[in-house]
């Protein structure tokens, strides 16, 4: 019998090549104080995989498509890259966790100037941004998600612009423009309540978000905001934030208005009715202009604070700035103010503050009644802050080492303990909780016992045989 032997071809398409699938990346824990960045990128054999990275609380930190992380608030979130390969149904994938650690409160101010206005969304929603009046601006306006891709909104925009979030983002805003209102509106005896038919900008989420960051990156660009200072235009920020009432401040992150020249009319309505609002940005303008202030956080009823610092200023470029604001607080609406304008603002508090408003003194400066001390390993000296002026309304301060493997600090209000650690060179800072004023003491740590163990009046027995 004769048996036919049947032979099939096996074509390579039929049975194609496993792709590699093999992904490296450093996944230990990442330590990063608030402000800071750092890049880890994954890695494989395959020259076609494609790696998509993401963050499990973008409110903590952020990262791009190139692996940067932006350190945003104090937490822990964790980073995740997926990689994919064209063609193929399988994936691969490596996390790790990141820290974000807080930062001294000058870093911290500093950090949030340089920082473009933020949205943080602590509820899944929609932030709109409204072209009332059909105003069409010089330039567009530009966005980013979790540090993602820059958007843009057209600077012709016709009705209302619409970004939705999910729960956890980080939305940025900037944008190169003058004023982000028409010059034509009125400085003062405008409606602040509702559409009063003016041509401006008006941002408002519609959920609960975190506001944060500098709000001169729209004026100004995400570049360089360390210098922006000067609004040049009339009516720049008038009614941005109206009727804003799902606004909250951040926890460990400050909103800031830093301009120290103003324009008639720019910040007319800014805050108006922002009712969730707790603290006003700081205004270090020392000279108002006409109107620069007229309504600016009338019916902001849960505001508790708001700091002035002006010196040259006149009733009527605040009229309405404090309307209904703080009523529903329970607790008096602090205003924070220059001691150099005490005198004037007893003139005209009743034009301008609310009935339970409680004047506070601004803070100028600190000093330390020790500059420089040297201590042998083991020992410790006493330094005292005093904040100026004598009476400030908040005393409070910041202790902080620079190395504490050199001196540590153990500190109780305006008193700290400084004990050296080894051998070295480090130097103690104070710093003011309100104005973040600064003042250092170096700190010399020697292995033997020095001759002259503090510089000033105060040495190392004042302690009373070494107790704190």
């Amino acid at each position: 019998m004769l048996t036919a032997l049947l032979l099939v071809g096996c074509d390579e398409s039929d049975n194609p090549v496993r792709p590699s699938m093999d992904i490296d990346m450093d996944t230990s824990a990442l330590e990063l104080p608030i402000g800071s960045s750092a890049t880890r990128q994954a890695t494989s054999s395959n020259k076609d995989a494609k790696f998509t990275y993401t963050s499990s609380v973008p409110s903590v930190a952020t990262v791009d498509q190139k692996g940067k992380v932006t350190a945003v608030s104090i937490g822990q979130t964790t980073i995740k890259v997926v990689m994919t390969v064209p063609d193929s149904k399988e994936t691969a994938s490596l996390q790790y966790i990141v820290n974000v650690m807080p930062v001294k409160a000058a870093d911290l101010k500093a950090i949030d100037i340089a920082t473009p206005l933020t949205l943080s969304a602590i509820e899944a929603g929609s932030i709109a941004i409204e072209f009332k009046g059909g105003i069409t601006l010089e330039n567009d306006i530009h966005y980013t998600i979790n540090g993602g891709e820059e958007q843009s909104i057209s600077k012709n925009t016709v009705g209302t612009a619409t970004i939705p979030v999910n729960k956890g983002d980080i939305v940025q805003l900037y944008s190169n423009n003058s004023s982000l209102a028409s010059n034509t509106i009125m400085a003062r005896g405008v409606t602040r309540a509702g559409d009063d038919g003016h041509q401006h900008i008006n941002i408002k989420p519609s959920m609960k978000t975190e506001i944060f960051g500098n709000v001169m990156s729209l004026l100004k660009g995400k570049d360089n905001l360390e210098s922006a200072d000067k609004i040049e235009a009339s009516n720049a920020f008038y009614g941005l934030f109206e009727g804003a009432d799902k606004l909250v401040n951040s926890e460990s992150r400050e909103l800031m208005l830093p301009a120290k020249e103003l324009k008639d009319g720019c910040y007319t309505n800014m805050f108006s009715g922002c009712s969730s609002l707790e603290a006003a940005p700081e205004l270090p303008a020392p000279k108002t202009e006409d109107g620069c202030y007229s309504g600016m956080f009338s019916g902001c009823s849960n505001l508790t604070a708001v700091k002035i610092l002006a010196t040259d200023f006149k009733a009527e470029d605040m009229d309405g700035m404090l309307d209904g604001a703080g009523s529903e607080t329970g607790t008096d609406l602090d205003v924070v103010i220059n001691p150099e304008a005490t005198d004037a603002w007893e003139e005209i508090k009743e034009e301008v503050l609310p009935e339970d408003a409680s004047i506070k003194i601004a803070v100028t400066g600190v000093r330390l009644d020790k500059t420089a001390i040297t201590l042998k390993v083991g020992e410790s000296v006493k330094l005292i802050a005093t904040v100026e002026p004598y009476n400030a309304g908040n005393t409070d301060v910041e202790w902080s080492t620079d190395d504490p493997t050199v001196a540590e600090v153990d500190y109780d209000g305006n008193a700290c303990k400084v004990t050296a650690v080894a051998k070295g060179k480090t130097k103690i800072m104070v710093t003011t909780l309100d104005g973040t004023f600064v003042a250092v003491c170096e700190v010399t740590v020697e292995t033997d016992i020095p001759s002259n163990p503090v510089s000033g009046d105060a040495t190392i027995d004042d302690f009373g045989n070494g107790e704190w």
